[in-house]
């Protein structure tokens, strides 16, 4: 399935910790674009359960102050 991933970090956070959030082995990330507080990631993802299950680990990373997810119809 294709997702939107949403990924916002610290202020004073390294964007490369949002970036390095992204690797996982379940996710396939297709586009990318990098912004000052937060990176937007387009992903392709065996279920949205897979895709649950990255969003909390992305979450728990150093320097992630959110991270939320968006099924594309």
């Amino acid at each position: 399935m294709t997702a939107f991933l949403a990924v916002e970090f610290e202020p004073e956070a390294d964007p490369h910790f949002a970036v390095n959030a992204l690797r996982q082995p379940t996710l396939v990330v297709t586009a990318l674009d990098i912004g000052a507080r937060d990176v937007v990631a387009t992903v392709e993802v065996a279920s949205a359960a897979v895709l649950d299950s990255i969003v909390q680990t992305i979450q728990a990373c150093r320097g992630i102050r959110a991270s939320t997810a968006f099924p594309v119809a």
